[in-house]
């Protein structure tokens, strides 16, 4: 909106040049009939919109850490929410909302460090030879191959399951239509279809998940993979492949 207004004014600033430009009167009636609809539009009457960003503010407060300087008092506004004198914005803000900072949910950015190690190993190879023969000679129990890809407007992904050969299960998912999602996308959820039936099968010792995204195999993709579902207890190190 910003933005905008500032593209308009300077449009104005042309128009109304004392030597070159148009009478004052016009300009004023232009601005009011043209300039400022054109830069408020979009926008909710303004009562509306001083609520909105109100509750917006106010529920950013909510979600201070207890370090914040704000984080006592916001504690002390929620818990006396109706006081009849000595009434802080504060408690006209959780008051109005009805915000109760200490049930809000909180959640990790990130769960694992930069340090965290999978225990998994990765596989690139360059060449559709080698990616074939290691396709063949692979002896893992069960094996996944997943994709992501675009199809008539939509992103979709999809993940099958074998085990000792033969196709077990299958899983499909579509995430939406371009405009919205990327085929990057559909790669990373295709892994976590793959994911999820692995958590369901048991006595497995040996996994081997083949999926043909590089970019979907790099440590930043796994951290954020691995961050969605929860931790896997590891069992021996001589079992984990």
């Amino acid at each position: 909106m910003i933005r905008r207004g500032q593209a308009w004014v300077t449009q104005f600033r042309r128009v109304a040049k004392v030597s070159e430009g148009m009478a004052a009167q016009h300009i004023r009636q232009l601005y009011k009939s043209k300039a400022i609809p054109r830069m408020l539009y979009g926008l909710l009457p303004m009562p509306l919109e001083i609520k909105r960003q109100r509750q917006r503010d106010a529920a950013r407060l909510c979600t201070l850490p207890d370090t914040h300087p704000l984080f006592q008092q916001l504690q002390r506004a929620a818990r006396y929410p109706r006081l009849t004198r000595h009434i802080s914005p504060l408690h006209n803000l959780l008051h109005e909302f009805g915000l109760k900072p200490n049930r809000m949910e909180t959640r990790k950015p990130v769960r694992f460090d930069a340090q965290w190690d999978p225990g998994l190993t990765t596989c690139i190879w360059t060449d559709e030879d080698t990616t074939v023969e290691a396709c063949e000679n692979d002896t893992a129990d069960l094996q996944f191959f997943t994709d992501g890809s675009g199809y008539k407007g939509g992103i979709g992904a999809s993940a099958v399951m074998y085990w000792d050969g033969e196709e077990m299960d299958v899983l499909r998912y579509r995430l939406g239509d371009t405009l919205h999602h990327e085929v990057y996308e559909g790669e990373c959820v295709g892994l976590i279809l793959a994911l999820h039936m692995l958590s369901e099968q048991d006595d497995v010792r040996k996994v081997s998940i083949w999926v043909d995204s590089t970019a979907a195999i790099q440590p930043t993709t796994l951290h954020h993979i691995f961050g969605i579902i929860p931790p896997v207890p590891r069992r021996d190190d001589d079992d984990d492949q």
